[in-house]
C-alpha cells in the first residue's frame, strides 16, 4: 500500500474515531458504532474508490486490519 494512502486511512481513522484513537485497538474497541463504520466505510470510498462494507468495519481489529481490507478491495468504478 503507498504511503500516502497509509496516511490517509490514518487520518480517517482519528477523523471518525477522535484525534486520541488507538490505531492497535480495535474499532469498536477505539469508540466505533455502528453509526462511524458506516461513515468510515464512506469516507474510505470517497478517498480510495474502494467499496467497503460498513459491517467489515465495523469488525476490523485495528488499522492495519483495514488497511489489509482496503488492499484486498479492488477499487470500483
Amino acid at each position: 500500500m503507498a504511503l500516502e494512502q497509509d496516511d490517509q486511512l490514518r487520518a480517517l481513522w482519528r477523523e471518525v474515531l477522535g484525534p486520541d484513537a488507538d490505531p492497535a485497538a480495535g474499532f469498536i474497541n477505539s469508540g466505533g458504532d455502528s453509526f462511524k463504520a458506516v461513515l468510515l466505510a464512506t469516507r474510505v470510498f470517497e478517498t480510495t474508490g474502494r467499496d467497503l462494507d460498513y459491517l467489515d468495519v465495523l469488525e476490523a481489529d485495528g488499522l492495519d486490519a483495514l488497511r489489509a481490507l482496503v488492499a484486498r478491495t479492488a477499487p470500483r468504478g
